[in-house]
């Protein structure tokens, strides 16, 4: 069995406060091993009675104090630090329970553990604590922050001893480091006209916007074949991850990968997106899945490229290249179909077809339908998605009664949303098809993108409307028999003063 303990450490804002970096693991006697040959060993060790190990990070970063400066609590963003306590060969196969120290005495009076949460530690607000831990509770969690007097680059060894109830103390270390490498990337226009049989380069540009050195740098591709070959370079049939282990990248650095890479996206959608991202390289990473290259290595060189840059949550999010085919979609709106359910009540369907000739527009849609009804109407149901339990609405209400419902039918295909309606005053149910401002179809026959039915008024709204229509004549009434009368009384008056 296995116990999971985290600590957290924390940062500022949406950034992350401490990032894991490598994956490895560190066995009773303290040497590291690959994460993934310890996995793969664990079944066997059990079966066999093999001696339990303590499974921590190599390394880990922490935010400054200077990052702690921005508003609300940064700890919901934060990463774990994990500290797993495999199983002890305890016979009853239930987690271990006993007592567990971190002590990262190393940096004392430059980090500190906090409280966080239900955690039972001893030693809260220094470097070290001693927390029980209990085989009913598989999380367990502390907080790691760094204190004023850490600076940038700062670094020492977090020491874990966990001693069972039953058993031999197990001890493993991490590498704490204040600062982080943090690697933001820079957005690649949009290629406009691309074949879907055409190749292009994918432009792979980056900042180290941290507080410390990246020491060595992973890039990939995915859903590209490519077309190029370097030895630097693991390929699959459609991704490809390159390693610059001896690369440093200084705060403040901008790099790019020389040559591009250059891939190929075979898929047909008016739009597609290759994704790629860049990572801070870890010391466990070993070079991955797929066959090497054999050409000459990629190279990252430096640039004076000015942005904007773009940093994710997790270090390795992937930022995307947009391609935009050749090619054009007629979403025609087919109109508007009224159906009486009872005296009250109309079921409105709304339909947008895609004449083509694009078909899917892929990362580009979808697009919307924007439908809207007369004044006075109550909508009592709106399409929905049976097969979801979650999210299961199609469209949403944007203000009165208009409402937005996405649409990104294939080509040839039509996508009709049925509404319940109570209706209003009377007029007209309208359905537009509206486009995306970065995305836009490039319609063909923007004419029918509209299309419209007249809706009849509620029963409420014709009685209304009838009872306005004779307050209105009968004041007309009365204003033409003022008009009529007012001439004849003064010509009686006259005659009466006549000698």
């Amino acid at each position: 069995m296995t116990l999971v303990v985290s600590a957290t450490v924390g940062s500022a804002g949406q950034d992350v406060a401490g990032q894991r970096a490598g994956g490895t693991v560190q066995p009773v006697a303290g040497h590291q091993r690959a994460e993934g040959n310890v996995r793969a060993e664990e079944g066997a060790r059990v079966r066999e009675g093999g001696k339990p190990r303590l499974e921590v990070p190599e390394t880990y970063f922490l935010a400054p104090a200077s990052a702690w400066g921005g508003k609300g609590d940064p700890r919901p963003s934060q990463k774990d630090l994990d500290v797993e306590i495999h199983d002890l060969g305890n016979g009853n196969r239930e987690r271990p329970s006993g007592r567990l120290t971190l002590d990262a005495s190393d940096l004392s009076g430059k980090v500190a553990f906090r409280q966080d949460g239900l955690d039972k530690c001893e030693g809260y607000g220094s470097a070290r604590i001693d927390c029980s831990v209990s085989s009913s509770l598989p999380v367990f969690k502390t907080y790691l922050r760094a204190l004023d007097a850490g600076r940038n680059g700062d670094s020492g060894t977090l020491r874990y001893t966990f001693t069972p109830r039953q058993g031999e103390p197990r001890t493993a270390t991490t590498r704490v480091v204040i600062g982080r490498p943090r690697l933001a990337v820079e957005q690649p226009p949009m290629r406009k006209g691309v074949k879907p049989t055409e190749s292009v380069r994918v432009p792979i540009t980056f900042k180290n916007v941290g507080e410390v050195p990246a020491r060595g740098v992973v890039a990939s591709v995915r859903q590209g074949a490519t077309e190029e070959q370097h030895r630097n370079c693991r390929y699959r049939a459609v991704s490809v991850t390159c390693q610059f282990p001896d690369v440093v990248v200084r705060p403040g650095e901008t790099m790019t990968l020389a040559p591009a890479l250059s891939v190929r996206n075979p898929e047909p959608a008016m739009y597609e997106s290759i994704p790629f991202s860049v990572r801070p390289m870890e010391k466990s990473d070993d070079p991955g899945p797929g066959e090497p290259g054999r050409g000459s290595p990629l190279r990252l060189t430096d640039t004076d490229a000015k942005g904007p840059f773009r940093e994710f949550d997790e270090p390795g999010g992937e930022a995307l290249m947009y391609l935009r085919r050749p090619t054009r979609a007629d979403y025609e709106a087919t109109g508007v179909r009224l159906s009486e359910e009872s005296d009250d009540r109309v079921r409105v369907r709304v339909g947008v077809r895609n004449n083509g000739p694009a078909g899917d527009p892929g990362p580009g849609g979808p697009y919307h339908a924007k439908v809207t009804f007369p004044p006075g109407s109550t909508v009592l149901r709106t399409p929905r998605d049976e097969d979801l339990e979650e999210n299961a609405e199609l469209c949403q209400r944007v203000s009165g009664t208009e409402y937005r419902c996405a649409v990104s039918p294939d080509r040839g295909r039509t996508t009709t949303f049925d509404f319940v309606l109570r209706p209003g005053w009377w007029g007209q149910t309208r359905v537009e098809v509206t486009d995306s401002e970065r995305f836009p179809r490039l319609d063909p026959r923007p004419a029918n993108d509209t299309a419209a039915a007249s809706t009849p008024a509620g029963t409420l709204h014709k009685t209304l409307s009838v009872t306005v229509g004779l307050v209105v004549v009968a004041g007309a009434l009365t204003l033409t028999r003022r008009r009529w009368m007012t001439p004849l009384r003064r010509l009686v008056a006259r005659s009466r003063h006549r000698p």
